[in-house]
Order: C-alpha cells, then structure tokens, then sequence
C-alpha cells in the first residue's frame, strides 16, 4: 500500500481501519496522506473512477489476475494474506455478452 506513494502523494483506501489517526500520522511523516472512503456501488461513480484511471490520475494495484475457472485459486491466495493488491478475476467477453444477454 503506502509503500508505493510517491513523497507528496495520497492513498485512498476503502478500509476504514486505514483511516484512523496513527496511520494517517505515520503516513504525514514520511510526505504522505491516507484517505479512506466507505461506498455504496454506484455506476457514475465508477465510471468516473475508470476515467481517473484512463487519464492516468488513478492507478490501481493488482497483485494477481485469475481465470474464472480458477476462482478457487484465487480464494486460496486471499486467504493467505500475502496479497499486495487486489485480486481479480478475468470473465470471458464472450461469457459476459452472453450473460448481459440471457434472461436469467
């Protein structure tokens, strides 16, 4: 996490616990801010965290990208608590055209 901020620059997390006072004084200490955030998903708030992104403004740190069919890898690393970023799993765009198509 705040081991890659750059001296000046600020994490944004949506751990609540990242925001208590000793860690954001920890971060001033070394020219950083932690910010934390608690959400309600929203679709024009993701769309514009995705124009952060492609604009470069916002960089997310994966750790690992999985196969669907591997979802249960991905369970077993997460468990491990080693991730030093988020997991994510890759769908097939085929698999979500059909899926956005059928009437389940």
């Amino acid at each position: 996490g705040l081991n890659r901020v750059k001296r000046g620059g600020v994490m944004v997390s949506l751990n609540p616990g990242m925001g208590n006072p000793i860690s954001k004084m920890l971060a001033r200490l070394r020219g950083k801010r932690i910010e934390s955030l608690l959400v309600k998903p929203d679709g024009t708030d993701l769309s514009y965290l995705a124009d952060l992104v492609d604009r470069g403004c916002l960089s997310p740190v994966i750790d690992r990208i999985y196969e669907l069919r591997d979802a249960q890898k991905s369970h077993e690393y997460s468990e491990t608590k080693r991730a030093r970023g988020k997991i994510v799993l890759s769908i097939d765009d085929d698999l979500i055209e059909a899926l956005a198509t059928s009437k389940i």
